[in-house]
């Protein structure tokens, strides 16, 4: 578990850049709407970490 550990502050970043590949490899094979479906939650699951990032209690 310590790698995981190690990756903290990146581990959600590193899941948008996946999905963000995943998309990609949707567009080039013709599942646009799908594809366009994972784009769109790349781009909302960086967001929520930046905003989480952000969040003061």
């Amino acid at each position: 578990m310590s790698f995981l550990n190690a990756l903290s502050g990146y581990r959600t970043y590193i899941v948008a850049a996946g999905l963000v590949v995943l998309g990609i490899f949707q567009l080039s094979t013709g599942q646009i709407p799908l594809a366009l479906q994972t784009l769109l939650s790349a781009f909302a699951t960086a967001g929520l970490r930046g905003a989480i990032g952000q969040a003061t209690l």
